[in-house]
């Protein structure tokens, strides 16, 4: 399971929910329903990738059509779920998400560092003797 991987479980029982939840808590691994209560999927996609740009945003559902895992996975979904899941092969490639999280939060600091401006030299004071 994700627990036994080192994930810590939080629960949200609505879009909303799990919106706030992320600004109060920016997470690494990010599983959303396509179809929630008060907001969708997409919502919470689209809210994590503001607030958690670096997490693996996962969108799972019993009710998609490839349309809608194409525009999931155009807004920034790493993966997309059918339901029901198959916990055996979930489980197998959470190592392939903790790798994939790895990856993007390495290229999101070289990427910072590329882009960031450059600091001023720290000026050394000047002796006179």
């Amino acid at each position: 399971t994700l627990e036994h991987a080192g994930y810590q479980i939080i629960e949200a029982r609505d879009a909303a929910e799990a919106q706030r939840l992320l600004d109060l808590e920016p997470a690494r691994l990010v599983l959303t329903d396509l179809r929630m209560p008060r907001g969708s999927g997409i919502d919470v996609l689209k809210h994590s990738r503001e607030v958690c740009p670096e997490a693996l945003v996962i969108v799972m559902t019993a009710y998609g059509s490839i349309d809608e895992a194409v525009q999931a996975m155009k807004d920034g979904a790493y993966d997309f779920l059918q339901k029901p899941v198959d916990t055996r092969a979930t489980s197998s490639r959470h190592g392939s998400y903790g790798s994939a999280a790895r990856r993007v939060r390495k290229r999101q600091r070289a990427r910072r560092a590329r882009y960031s401006p450059p600091q001023p030299e720290a000026r050394r004071p000047v002796h006179s003797h």
